[in-house]
């Protein structure tokens, strides 16, 4: 692929753009008066370069598209007050080709409807000054069709940057949730593995043991199981303050289940860490029976936490967080 340099497209324009000044200077005898010409050149020059070489947005600020506007009105008045009927479709008309030239501009940079103005401001004194016969020697409609092309120009480069523009955000949300998966799954398998390094020593003290386990040990290696488990299937919803929460609820003789569905794969930590130690608070308010902790995919409600009582119909706590 051929790449051009911004800079490159941009000095083109503005040579391209400032070739109507050089049929000024050619066809300058024609006019009564130089100065009020050289004013209205100074005014379209200033105008061309604005509005093709500054301003890093694609779109023209608006008080430029303005400024353009007022151009089109008064280069063309200036350069007439001074110009001749006689001299109709001559080089002396240089500023049909001028403001067709900042309307093309105009328009490419987005404010089609500026461009329009300043086309129809130029053919009304047109043939205000030479009749209707001059629109087609003095090169409107080529003034129509540059501003025309460059309407077309500019919503294709739009429709561009926004096709653009919708790819990066889409690859930076596939990035940013792969980072974020990964993340979680690196984090699972630390946790992973440091309740197998807990518990390793107390499966080794359980295998050497010759005796049966007494009420004491069968309650640990019972907490300890109960423990992996959670790691396992808790994932996000385990942290320090949960765990604590489940061990002091089990040594009360509560039941309790922990379930990770997915439900927190889209919040962020510091939403987690919220949502857990209202959830840890919570359970540290039950006292018996059985507790179940989930985290739903697919639901409005990020965590559900529901308490319940043998022979007792209604939960004795039920929250969606």
């Amino acid at each position: 692929m051929i790449r051009v340099s911004r800079r490159m497209v941009v000095l083109a324009a503005a040579a391209f753009g400032l070739y109507p000044v050089f049929l000024a200077l050619v066809g300058l005898e024609d006019y009564s008066s130089s100065f009020e010409i050289f004013v209205a050149m100074a005014i379209y020059v200033v105008c061309i370069v604005a509005s093709v070489v500054l301003y890093e947005s694609v779109e023209l600020p608006i008080w430029q598209a303005r400024a353009n506007v007022v151009a089109s009105a008064a280069v063309p008045a200036l350069v007439l007050a001074k110009l001749d009927v006689s001299h109709v479709g001559t080089y002396a008309t240089w500023f049909v080709g001028a403001i067709a030239s900042l309307g093309a501009a105009t328009a490419f940079r987005g404010r089609t409807h500026h461009a329009v103005l300043m086309v129809i401001s130029v053919t009304l004194q047109v043939v205000m000054w030479g009749g209707p016969s001059a629109i087609n020697s003095t090169g409107i409609f080529g003034a129509i069709i540059f501003v025309v092309v460059g309407s077309l120009m500019s919503r294709g480069v739009l429709g561009a940057m926004k096709a653009t523009e919708e790819a990066q955000a889409k690859t930076l949300a596939i990035v940013t949730k792969t980072a974020f998966v990964t993340a979680a799954r690196d984090e699972h398998k630390k946790r992973i593995a440091a309740a197998l390094a807990t518990a390793l020593p107390a499966l080794g003290q359980l295998a050497r043991l010759e005796n049966p386990l007494d009420s004491a040990d069968q309650k640990k290696m019972f907490l300890l199981e109960s423990a992996l488990r959670d790691e396992i299937r808790g994932r996000g919803l385990m942290n320090d303050r949960i765990r604590e929460a489940v061990t002091a609820a089990r040594n009360r003789g509560i039941e309790v289940m922990v379930l990770d569905e997915g439900g927190l794969d889209s919040a962020t930590a510091d939403e987690i860490a919220e949502l857990l130690d209202q959830v840890a608070t919570a359970m540290d308010g039950v006292a018996e029976g059985r507790i179940t902790l989930r985290a739903p995919a697919g639901e409005t409600w990020r965590i559900t936490l529901v308490a319940t009582r043998p022979g007792v119909a209604t939960p004795d706590l039920w929250l969606k967080l």
